[in-house]
Protein backbone atom coordinates (compact mmCIF):
# COMPACT_ATOMS: atom_id res chain seq x y z
CA UNK A 1 0.00 0.00 0.00
CA UNK A 2 1.73 3.25 -1.00
CA UNK A 3 2.26 5.87 1.56
CA UNK A 4 0.80 9.13 1.40
CA UNK A 5 2.97 12.30 1.12
CA UNK A 6 3.24 14.04 3.94
CA UNK A 7 1.62 17.11 4.51
CA UNK A 8 3.67 20.81 3.59
CA UNK A 9 4.41 21.83 7.49
CA UNK A 10 4.35 18.34 8.85
CA UNK A 11 8.03 18.47 9.32
CA UNK A 12 9.68 21.64 11.56
CA UNK A 13 11.61 23.87 9.59
CA UNK A 14 15.62 22.56 9.59
CA UNK A 15 17.68 24.90 11.76
CA UNK A 16 20.07 27.55 10.05
CA UNK A 17 23.69 26.98 11.02
CA UNK A 18 24.71 29.74 14.04
CA UNK A 19 28.32 30.70 15.40
CA UNK A 20 26.52 31.11 18.73
CA UNK A 21 28.39 29.45 21.55
CA UNK A 22 27.12 29.06 25.50
CA UNK A 23 28.22 31.81 27.69
CA UNK A 24 29.82 28.89 29.97
CA UNK A 25 32.34 27.81 27.01
CA UNK A 26 33.48 31.44 26.77
CA UNK A 27 33.95 31.47 30.21
CA UNK A 28 35.41 28.15 30.78
CA UNK A 29 38.21 28.43 27.27
CA UNK A 30 38.51 31.96 28.62
CA UNK A 31 39.68 30.64 31.79
CA UNK A 32 41.45 27.52 30.83
CA UNK A 33 43.64 29.85 28.41
CA UNK A 34 43.86 32.69 30.62
CA UNK A 35 42.07 35.01 28.69
CA UNK A 36 43.61 34.33 25.27
CA UNK A 37 40.42 32.69 23.73
CA UNK A 38 38.76 36.18 24.54
CA UNK A 39 40.88 37.77 21.98
CA UNK A 40 39.95 34.88 20.01
CA UNK A 41 36.75 35.31 19.96
CA UNK A 42 36.58 38.91 19.57
CA UNK A 43 38.21 38.33 16.33
CA UNK A 44 36.40 35.63 14.97
CA UNK A 45 33.17 37.62 15.82
CA UNK A 46 34.02 40.92 13.91
CA UNK A 47 35.14 38.72 11.25
CA UNK A 48 31.84 36.75 11.13
CA UNK A 49 30.23 40.11 11.06
CA UNK A 50 32.19 41.30 8.44
CA UNK A 51 31.61 38.35 6.05
CA UNK A 52 27.63 37.54 6.74
CA UNK A 53 26.36 41.29 7.76
CA UNK A 54 28.37 43.29 5.67
CA UNK A 55 29.68 45.31 7.85
CA UNK A 56 32.33 47.34 6.61
CA UNK A 57 35.52 46.97 10.05
CA UNK A 58 38.64 45.29 9.80
CA UNK A 59 38.64 42.38 12.27
CA UNK A 60 42.27 42.55 13.08
CA UNK A 61 42.16 46.20 13.54
CA UNK A 62 39.50 45.96 16.26
CA UNK A 63 41.42 42.90 17.97
CA UNK A 64 44.35 45.22 18.28
CA UNK A 65 42.37 48.27 19.75
CA UNK A 66 41.01 45.52 22.62
CA UNK A 67 44.71 46.45 24.05
CA UNK A 68 44.19 50.12 24.00
CA UNK A 69 42.70 51.41 27.04
CA UNK A 70 39.25 53.08 27.14
CA UNK A 71 39.05 52.27 23.22
CA UNK A 72 38.81 48.60 24.08
CA UNK A 73 35.43 49.76 25.83
CA UNK A 74 34.30 51.12 23.29
CA UNK A 75 34.72 48.46 21.05
CA UNK A 76 33.67 45.93 23.22
CA UNK A 77 30.51 47.79 23.94
CA UNK A 78 29.83 48.22 19.56
CA UNK A 79 30.25 44.59 19.79
CA UNK A 80 27.51 43.96 22.14
CA UNK A 81 25.51 46.41 20.51
CA UNK A 82 25.88 45.16 17.36
CA UNK A 83 24.61 41.79 18.36
CA UNK A 84 21.88 42.92 19.87
CA UNK A 85 20.38 44.51 16.88
CA UNK A 86 21.05 42.03 15.02
CA UNK A 87 19.13 39.27 17.20
CA UNK A 88 16.31 41.92 17.40
CA UNK A 89 16.29 41.77 13.56
CA UNK A 90 16.27 38.04 13.09
CA UNK A 91 13.59 37.69 15.83
CA UNK A 92 15.17 36.00 17.81
CA UNK A 93 14.64 38.00 21.15
CA UNK A 94 16.02 40.45 23.39
CA UNK A 95 19.05 40.08 25.36
CA UNK A 96 21.14 41.57 28.19
CA UNK A 97 21.40 45.49 27.28
CA UNK A 98 24.97 46.35 25.97
CA UNK A 99 25.61 48.34 28.39
CA UNK A 100 25.25 45.69 31.53
CA UNK A 101 27.30 42.99 29.17
CA UNK A 102 29.98 45.85 28.66
CA UNK A 103 30.42 46.43 32.63
CA UNK A 104 30.25 42.38 33.65
CA UNK A 105 32.79 41.97 30.73
CA UNK A 106 35.41 44.62 32.07
CA UNK A 107 34.43 43.09 35.52
CA UNK A 108 35.23 40.03 34.63
CA UNK A 109 38.43 40.55 32.97
CA UNK A 110 40.24 42.49 36.37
Amino acid sequence: MPQAAPQPGAYPAPLEFSFSQPPLHLALLSLCTIGGYEIYWFYRTWKQLKQQAGDQISPGWRTVGLFVPILNIYLVYKLFDRISDLRLQSGVGPMFAPGWLTAFYLIWCC
